[in-house]
């Protein structure tokens, strides 16, 4: 009689790879996010131009060798502007997610020691938030910091 060893179980990343892999269309928007992502971060070293410089004589420039994607209206270059701002993309959204981890994990973990009326204020505010529509509450927001119309 032969014995069957157990597998070791895998763990979340190693599912998530393995799913990743199968289906040809996660690994193709998975390559672009990574392609993404590292152009962000290596943009000193990719761009061609600096993103700020201006050349007048050279502006709405067609692509060419020297400038993939053309020139703007300044004559800037188009390629080097949009690695630069893909880094503060980047930046910008790694804090704010980081700030919703560190909001949101402390009210729920107050709400969950606490309890009580805390709790329920908590998570009516929450159900208030998530119950409108990502751009309904970013234009509510938007309203609300700009104030009234003058």
């Amino acid at each position: 009689m032969t014995t069957v060893a157990a597998q070791p179980e895998r763990g979340v990343f190693a599912r998530v790879g393995v799913g990743i892999r199968r289906h040809k269309m996660a690994s193709f928007g998975t390559a672009i996010v990574v392609l993404v992502a590292l152009s962000a971060i290596f943009a000193p070293w990719l761009s061609p131009h600096d993103p700020l410089e201006q050349d007048v004589l050279l502006r709405l420039a067609a692509p060419s060798a020297d400038f993939p994607l053309g020139n703007d209206s300044f004559g800037r270059d188009i390629l080097s502007r949009i690695l630069w701002g893909g880094r503060v993309s980047l930046y910008v959204s790694t804090v704010a997610v980081f700030i919703a981890i560190v909001v949101g994990g402390a009210l729920g973990i107050l709400a969950g020691y606490i309890g009580g009326r805390f709790d329920r204020v908590v998570m009516a505010a929450m159900d208030v938030l998530l119950s409108f529509p990502t751009l309904v509450m970013g234009l509510l927001v938007g309203f609300w910091i700009a104030g009234p119309a003058k």
